[in-house]
């Protein structure tokens, strides 16, 4: 089964998209938050967008997409799929 979540950041927020095949979660995540930049004192958004593995609740293998592109997983995952609380990804 396929399971979604989402929480809101000043400036931006996550989503993820969960699936298990036990002991292991496969947590596909889209990522957007606002950094400040040194150079301007300015917000500016940063995206981040990759895949995190966990076995039996700890995470084994953490791995980022390396393109500019966002996965932008919610807008068609929330049509879709179920839902569940979202979980920080950080273990």
């Amino acid at each position: 089964m396929f399971l979604t979540s989402s929480t809101a950041y000043a400036g931006g927020g996550e989503t993820h998209l969960r699936f298990s095949v036990p002991p292991y979660d496969y947590v596909v995540y889209d990522r957007t938050t606002s950094k400040i930049r040194a150079e301007n004192g300015e917000r500016a958004p940063e995206f981040s967008a990759g895949l995190v593995v966990k076995k039996n609740g700890h995470i084994v293998r953490r791995l980022r997409c390396t393109d500019s592109a966002s996965a932008n997983i919610a807008e068609l995952a929330y049509d879709a799929l179920a839902t569940e609380d979202f979980k920080s990804l950080e273990d």
